[in-house]
């Protein structure tokens, strides 16, 4: 079987890994807007965390090279900043 039918039996567009990579990146960034909806994103996240998480979740799931970079890289980020928020205020108690 070659992969033409491959695709076609399947019902996906694409090479496996292709499929693999979007699927993974799809379910982090439903992960991601979970955490926007939630307002928890290691640790309670504010208002503006939580509209750049859900950006991030967005990108995500919109699919491409790009779009997955641009969302990791402000999920980094944002983890990064609600670590050191946290590390904080739990400092200051």
């Amino acid at each position: 079987m070659s992969c033409q039918n491959c695709r076609r039996i399947s019902g996906f567009d694409g090479n496996w890994f292709e499929i693999i990579h979007i699927a993974i990146w799809a379910v982090i960034g439903v992960c991601l807007l979970s955490f926007a909806v939630q307002g928890w994103l290691a640790g309670h996240a504010r208002v503006a965390v939580r509209v750049l998480v859900l950006a991030a979740g967005l990108f995500m799931i919109a699919g491409g090279w790009m779009t997955d970079a641009i969302g990791v890289g402000l999920a980094v980020l944002l983890v990064g900043y609600q670590k050191r928020g946290a590390s904080v205020t739990a400092e200051g108690n």
